[in-house]
């Protein structure tokens, strides 16, 4: 069963992984990057051990990502640095 605390983490970590990016630049994206590879890996495993659907928490994780890169390129733009 699939709670919603896991929904809300896989989806905040998407969302500090897209603001990082749209804030830092270059050194943004190589953070969001790792963050990516680091989630990618570790729900890899989980899958291999626990078969739950990896797929789902890759779109979630996903969406937060566009969330957070939305947020930080209008709050960039708004605020112009």
């Amino acid at each position: 069963m699939r709670k919603k605390i896991d929904i809300l983490c896989h989806a905040l970590h998407g969302a500090i992984a897209g603001f990082t990016t749209s804030i830092l630049d270059w050194l943004g994206l190589a953070i969001a990057t790792f963050m990516f590879i680091q989630f990618t890996l570790y729900e890899t495993v989980e899958q291999t051990k626990v078969q739950d659907e990896l797929y789902r928490e890759l779109k979630e994780w996903s969406s937060g990502y566009v969330v957070g890169l939305i947020a930080g390129l209008t709050l960039k733009h708004t605020l112009n640095f």
